[in-house]
């Protein structure tokens, strides 16, 4: 019998294949999982409105955290807990962004919402937006008219995601963000920035998961691809990366599993349990 009783793993790079599915292995194996006990966590960057299709019909995960990590729900209840910024921390924000010229795309109450005018392929290659994202600001994401306006009228948001036109702006509005209070920043490409709480991030997130279901930390396992990644590595007492994470994700990993072209629940369900 195996010692672990939840996995928290990533979506995009991780348990998504290269079509951006689950696949019916994983279901399968997601779904044995629930039947011995242990719970699989979606522990994403994605909204929750984005969550693919065929984890959103499985009634085998329970629990899900996205917006990396900025917010959990128990699908079951309705119960959700959040880590939003909001007030002076989120107008800091606003304020150093708006010099910028980046892409934007924002998470809030459970949804993500984009210019009208940046959801286009001309936007993406304007800003190098890796194919993941690009994927589901498409497919997912909400279009706004006037962003804006919109933008600077919300009093509470999950993420902000970030988009420069190359490296060395992204590391210049890095460098101002982590002047201001209240947030924190993590990338999953070279010009990317996603804007968070000080209290949200995937670890944090998996740390107040663990102590509502009173499981302990070396009894959770958490999965994963990209540096967004990393608090949950700290968090979990098994740290796995996919073979096609990044050499940073793979140097702070306790394995190195299949890639996600593979089966990455159903690997780990033979594997470890």
């Amino acid at each position: 019998m195996s010692k672990y009783e939840l996995i928290a793993c990533d979506l995009d790079g991780t348990l998504l294949d290269g079509e951006s599915k689950v696949g019916e292995e994983n279901i399968a194996a997601i779904r044995e999982l629930s039947r011995r006990g242990v719970y699989f966590v979606p522990s994403t960057g994605r909204a929750y409105s984005e969550l693919p299709r065929e984890l959103i019909l499985t009634e085998a995960v329970r629990y899900v955290i996205y917006a990396n990590g900025a917010a959990i729900i128990d699908r079951r209840t309705g119960e959700r807990i959040l880590f939003t910024i909001t007030g002076d921390a989120l107008d800091s924000v606003r304020r150093v962004i708006a010099p910028y010229d980046v892409h934007l795309a924002v998470r809030y109450m459970g949804a993500t919402y984009v210019a009208r005018e940046g959801n286009n392929p001309e936007a993406y290659r304007r800003y190098d937006i890796c194919p993941e994202h690009e994927h589901v600001v498409t497919n997912y994401a909400e279009e706004v008219e006037d962003f804006e306006s919109w933008f600077s009228s919300v009093t509470s948001v999950e993420v902000i995601t970030v988009f420069c036109r190359d490296g060395e702006t992204a590391e210049s509005l890095r460098r101002e963000l982590e002047k201001l209070g209240g947030i924190r920043t993590v990338s999953v490409a070279y010009n990317n920035i996603e804007i968070l709480s000080e209290r949200a991030g995937k670890g944090n997130a998996l740390l107040a998961l663990l102590a509502k279901l009173g499981i302990p930390k070396g009894r959770a396992i958490a999965v994963g691809d990209s540096g967004n990644d990393i608090p949950s590595f700290d968090a979990a007492g098994l740290a796995l990366a996919v073979s096609n994470a990044t050499e940073e994700l793979k140097a702070r990993a306790d394995g190195v599993i299949c890639s996600n072209k593979e089966s990455v629940a159903e690997y780990i369900l033979r594997k470890y349990f």
